[in-house]
Parts: C-alpha cells; sequence; structure tokens
C-alpha cells in the first residue's frame, strides 16, 4: 500500500497503522494515536471492528478487577442471601421481581454495611423510610 496522496499537506504525515481487529493498513495522524495510546486504547480502521475488538477482549472477574474487596460481595446481596427477598415491613415477596426490593441502612449511613444496621424492604416501604409518604 502506497502513502496518502498528496505532498506536504496533512494528509502525507499520517502514520500507517495495521487495524488490530480485521488486519486492514489504514493512515492515523500521529497525535491521534498518541492521545489513544494515553488512553491505553488502541487505533482501529473503524467503529465496527473497535466494537468487535471490545467485545472479543477478555473481561475481568473476581480478584482480578479493581473493586475487589476480598469476596465480601456488596451489602445488599449480602442482606438478601441472609433475610430473603421479603420486605421485612410490610411482608412483600420480590422473588417475582427482585428489582422492587431494596436494602435499608437503619442508621442512614451508608458506609456502615454491618448486617444489623441492613433491613430489606421493598420499594414502597423504602421510600416511606425516606420521605415519611
Amino acid at each position: 500500500m502506497g502513502r496518502p496522496k498528496g505532498s506536504g499537506n496533512k494528509q502525507s504525515k499520517k502514520i500507517e497503522t495495521i487495524c488490530p481487529a480485521c488486519g486492514k493498513h489504514f493512515w492515523r495522524c500521529p497525535s491521534v494515536l498518541k492521545k489513544l495510546e494515553e488512553a491505553g486504547h488502541i487505533a482501529h480502521c473503524s467503529r465496527a471492528c473497535a466494537r468487535v475488538n471490545r467485545k472479543n477482549t477478555q473481561k475481568q472477574f473476581g480478584s482480578e478487577t479493581a473493586n475487589w474487596r476480598g469476596g465480601q460481595g456488596s451489602y445488599r446481596q449480602r442482606a438478601i442471601r441472609e433475610c430473603g427477598l421479603i420486605c421485612e415491613q410490610c411482608g412483600y415477596d420480590g422473588t417475582t421481581y427482585p428489582g422492587l426490593i431494596w436494602v435499608h441502612h437503619k442508621d442512614g449511613n451508608r458506609n456502615h454495611n454491618e448486617l444489623n444496621n441492613l433491613e430489606v424492604l421493598c420499594i414502597r416501604c423504602h421510600l416511606e423510610k425516606h420521605y415519611a409518604i
């Protein structure tokens, strides 16, 4: 493949690059390649190839992620595992729609995630606790 058309114009200062997804040769400005590299990204010939390559990269799970907390799990998961998907105030069974079950911090401190400070509530009872409706 030859150089881009024109001599002395901006297009001739581009760098030939190979797409990691499809192997196609394409041209990019050095400044664009530098910005992508600084952000930890790789240049692709098109958005479609970038999307394909992103889907094919291996995802990190568990202790491999930056958010790993030693296998503790989120306070919501721990409270529901311990108490189930039943509202502790009105008895609503949230097994059909688990998204309607929320976990309330009794003392209002979102950083105090001990089980004795957590209460499993349906969305209605949770909103009543916070907004007295």
